[in-house]
């Protein structure tokens, strides 16, 4: 064999090689910054569904916070219905105010209905539960539950 022909299947083995290494060292440079990538990805997702969680939890207290204090300004208009106050009757099964008992005792039930467009129940306390003793649930039919 001639210099020539030892020196082209060097050359070529050389070439060849270093093709290899290049198509190998950019495959792996491909597979981390895909790899990298999709990390970021993942990151920038996981943080996404955070912050909804966070504005959806957010917007739960908002509504919460609001509803107590609505119902706080509706109750406060509501108990000046009952001026006296109200309190357990001496057996303890019912609520009155003087000496009216509020069971099945719809006017300020009404009143509070008519002045707020709400709607008002009075419960009393049985043990661990309550008891629906007056309520307005119905414009228009007028029905009661007691």
């Amino acid at each position: 064999m001639s210099a020539s022909t030892r020196s082209g299947s060097i050359a070529r083995k050389v070439a060849t090689t270093s093709v290899l290494l290049m198509a190998v060292s950019l495959a792996l440079i491909v597979g981390s910054l895909s790899l990298l990538a999709g990390e970021q990805t993942r990151q920038r997702n996981l943080q996404w569904a955070e912050d909804r969680a966070q504005a959806v939890a957010d917007t739960v207290d908002a509504f919460d916070l609001t509803s107590r204090q609505q119902v706080e300004r509706l109750f406060s208009n509501f108990k000046t219905y009952f001026p006296e106050g109200l309190k357990r009757s001496d057996d303890g099964k019912a609520l009155v105010h003087g000496a009216q008992s509020l069971e099945g005792h719809f006017i300020e039930v009404d009143r509070f209905a008519q002045a707020t467009g709400g709607v008002a129940t009075v419960f009393v306390r049985e043990g661990d539960d309550f008891r629906r003793i007056a309520t307005r649930y119905d414009k228009l039919a007028r029905n009661y539950l007691s």
